[in-house]
């Protein structure tokens, strides 16, 4: 009886594995097609991100433009540095501190707005877990999600032409991807997100450093332009 369970967990948690990869490889590989939307939502972290975010909002792709998280001294900054123009318009999310957060805070302005169609702008690497945490929170509200990264060639073609380093970060993501699930389980058990960065917690730190690569040689990546500069991405 043991040995049966515990040849089905295996396989089981094989054929997840296994589904996350393939879903990780569909994504990375997918070509990209940007079109009219509602709303450019950029999930705050490197330069390039805020800086694809505002062309494609100055090009009139969107009348609305999300940067999650940006308070309004950011804002205020990405104006002027991205030379903003035309007549769109920002709506705030000033609080996301994780993945999972900048999805679950995204969703209630999409709702609120009754926003149809969006373009979720992020890095290519990070796309897979963003695109795929937003998917499941929006699930039944008829809501279009058009990705667009800022590496749209970088994971084009077959996988034996990636670098080291793509695959150390595809990896870290997919690991990650089961942390930002985790928060979400959390989440839906408090109905409430929590006091601090789940990043911050002793054991989560100790898993992470255990089970992730460190593929910036300890540098650790940040939400540039955030009042403090000290947010992870």
């Amino acid at each position: 009886m043991v040995k049966r369970v515990s040849i089905w967990l295996f396989v089981t948690v094989g054929l997840v594995l296994l589904s996350e990869a393939v879903y990780f490889y569909a994504v990375l590989t997918a070509k990209r097609t940007v079109e009219a939307a509602n709303a450019v939502v950029v999930f705050h972290g490197a330069a390039e991100r805020n800086k694809l975010g505002y062309q494609l909002a100055n090009d009139g792709i969107a009348p609305y433009l999300i940067i999650s998280p940006a308070t309004e001294k950011v804002r205020k900054k990405y104006d002027k540095q991205y030379s903003r123009c035309g007549d769109w318009r920002h709506l705030v999310e000033d609080r996301a501190e994780t993945t999972f957060q900048n999805a679950l805070l995204t969703r209630r302005l999409i709702r609120d707005h009754g926003l149809k169609k969006i373009v979720l702008v992020t890095d290519a690497y990070h796309m897979p877990r963003s695109y795929g945490l937003l998917r499941l929170l929006m699930i039944g509200a008829g809501v279009t999600i058009i990705s667009c990264d800022t590496g749209s060639n970088l994971y084009a073609g077959n996988i034996s032409t990636w670098s080291v380093k793509q695959v150390k970060r595809v990896y870290n993501e997919m690991v990650e991807f089961w942390g930002s699930m985790a928060e979400g389980v959390v989440y839906l058990f408090r109905g409430e997100l929590p006091a601090r960065n789940a990043k911050a917690h002793p054991v989560v730190g100790i898993l992470r450093s255990l089970l992730l690569f460190d593929v910036d040689g300890g540098v650790p990546a940040k939400v540039i332009g955030t009042d403090s500069d000290a947010f992870e991405a």
